[in-house]
């Protein structure tokens, strides 16, 4: 299958269906939620969570809180939250699956690496600790998302030559669709 912008187009498919089908169905998101929660546990992928006691709510929007009960944002957040940690989840499956074939094995640390790459691509940049960055999120709308986007381009330059192809395959990518729509608009 084609990939759109480092994700195979079932692993985007899929995870858009499963987040739209949580906009209706909140039993859903939660036993979704729970399967991903119990297989990346103890991995380098950052599962999203919305809502009170979640890390965006508490660093980077208060204003998400008041929002929270409003009919169709609650609906709407579950769906954008079940979605992004499909995209993650995919992603990372297929990185997985392409080391098994590759390589017969899949190395934990490379992919922990790729994990890493898709935090950051995906807008879960790495903050870091302290009152000044947690002032900053409360500042800027998503710090921790701008981060993500100026930490990923990193990833071309990459120790690991596989997880930095595959940045370099995105990146080229994104810069293809980009450049098409474009192209298309005039």
């Amino acid at each position: 299958t084609g990939k759109i912008i480092g994700v195979g187009a079932g692993a985007w498919s899929e995870a858009f269906g499963r987040g739209f089908r949580s906009i209706f169905d909140e039993k859903y998101y939660n036993s979704r939620m729970t399967i991903l929660g119990n297989k990346y546990n103890g991995t380098e992928l950052h599962l999203s969570s919305y809502g009170p006691g979640s890390k965006m709510s508490e660093r980077e929007s208060d204003l998400a809180l008041s929002m929270t009960n409003l009919w169709g944002i609650k609906h709407s957040q579950r769906s954008a939250t079940l979605f992004i940690n499909e995209l993650r989840a995919g992603m990372s499956d297929d990185y997985s699956r392409m080391l098994k074939r590759l390589t017969g094995d899949v190395d934990p640390k490379e992919l922990a690496t790729y994990q890493n790459y898709v935090n950051r691509m995906t807008g879960w940049g790495r903050m870091p600790e302290g009152d000044v960055w947690a002032g900053v999120g409360s500042l800027m709308f998503s710090a921790r998302r701008n981060l993500g986007l100026v930490q990923a381009p990193g990833y071309l330059f990459n120790t690991n030559a596989r997880v930095a192809r595959e940045a370099w395959l995105d990146f080229a990518s994104f810069f293809g669709v980009g450049m098409t729509v474009l192209g298309a608009a005039e």
